[in-house]
């Protein structure tokens, strides 16, 4: 059985106190005080229902209309924004069916007034009042229907919204394409477009064609324990060298030799000329493309390992700068020779062997919705014809 049905707002008032069991005046105030402070204390996440404080039970076995009754008691609510519908019931009520049916009376008032608000609550009482009526009728759900509890009371009319000038608040539009861009924002998008519709050739198509996640996280893994030193660090060494040598050590002695990631276009091609380099990485995103378009086709040419990775800036992290357009190692430690050569077959199989054929396609040409739809509806239309 249902014993009452509130609807606070956040601040704690009252929009419908209606108790089907026979309460005093005051056990009624102190119980909504008490029911508010209880489903305000509760956590989002916390489950909606919850037992309820001795004072309705009190009240409840002294009601003369219903007899004493030892059941224990219920509260189960929702909140709606800024609305917390609350239903006290008997423990014989399904919590579940209580947060369904709380949601029936909540889409009768939101069918009834067109999105319901606070305010439709404080001025459509009555409205609100007859379709709980409908619902619930001395403490018993009577009808869940909401097509029925909306058609069932004349006291229930529609009140549609007006939403000419000067009535009803406009509803919420999306209008974001009035909105006048900067004209760097209106750029990089038209660059982006043409750079899908025209045809690229497949020199420059390949730089779309990058390693993997799981394999760049581990090339990068291995990079990061061939960082250059610090402005700090090669200072410390150089102090370290020239200590050692003003007391006749050799400087070999003091400082190991350094195992480094190379950086710098030129550097970098230079290495790759003399089939120094053991691996080269280039960035994806190199502006202008120019600067390493070659690169690719060298690397080929001189049998030296490459590899086209996201991000010029996440080049640029390993080697202490800004961006960088490409990295390569040339030599690795004792104690990471077979990682090293791990990850060489690794790029092989999956990265070099992967786009070995891609290379030589052609890329872009990708049209846009539209487009496709009207080339689309062509075809149709002359295979349509060709059986006619």
């Amino acid at each position: 059985m249902i014993n009452a049905v509130l609807v606070f707002n956040n601040n704690g008032q009252p929009r419908l106190t209606k108790f089907y069991t026979q309460i005093d005046t005051q056990t009624k105030q102190s119980l909504i005080a008490q029911i508010y402070d209880l489903v305000a204390q509760r956590p989002p996440s916390a489950c909606n229902f919850l037992p309820l404080p001795p004072l309705l039970s009190q009240g409840a076995r002294s009601s003369a209309a219903n007899g004493p009754s030892d059941a224990p008691t219920q509260v189960t609510y929702r909140t709606y924004a800024t609305l917390s519908f609350i239903m006290i019931s008997t423990s014989t009520e399904s919590p579940l069916a209580l947060i369904d049916l709380i949601q029936v009376f909540v889409e009768a008032l939101d069918r009834i007034f067109e999105n319901v608000c606070e305010l439709d609550l404080i001025f459509g009482f009555e409205t609100m009042h007859a379709v709980l009526s409908e619902m619930i009728v001395g403490g018993v759900v009577v009808e869940t229907n909401i097509d029925k509890i909306v058609a069932g009371n004349p006291l229930i009319e529609r009140r549609p919204r007006n939403f000419g000038i000067g009535q009803d608040v406009q509803p919420k539009r999306n209008l974001s394409r009035f909105v006048k861009w900067p004209e760097y924002v209106r750029l990089q998008r038209q660059k982006k477009i043409l750079n899908l519709r025209l045809k690229v050739p497949p020199a420059i198509a390949q730089f779309q064609n990058t390693l993997d996640r799981n394999t760049a996280a581990q090339t990068f893994k291995l990079l990061n324990k061939y960082r250059p030193e610090t402005k700090a660090e090669k200072k410390e060494r150089l102090h370290a060298e020239a200590t050692a040598v003003a007391e006749g050590k050799k400087k070999e002695d003091v400082s190991k030799k350094p195992y480094n990631v190379k950086y710098g276009l030129n550097h970098v091609v230079g290495l790759v000329e003399n089939k120094k380099a053991s691996l080269v990485l280039i960035a994806h995103d190199v502006d202008p493309i120019e600067l390493v378009v070659f690169l690719p086709a060298l690397c080929r040419k001189m049998g030296v390992p490459y590899a086209i990775v996201k991000g010029k800036a996440r080049l640029g992290t390993v080697v202490h700068k800004k961006t960088a357009a490409v990295l390569a190692l040339t030599e690795v430690r004792a104690e990471d020779k077979a990682e090293f050569s791990k990850l060489l077959s690794t790029i092989k199989e999956g990265y070099t062997d992967k786009y070995e054929e891609s290379r030589r396609h052609w890329g872009g040409g990708i049209m846009g919705s539209k487009a496709v739809a009207r080339m689309e509806k062509k075809r149709k239309a002359a295979e349509a014809a060709v059986r006619v």
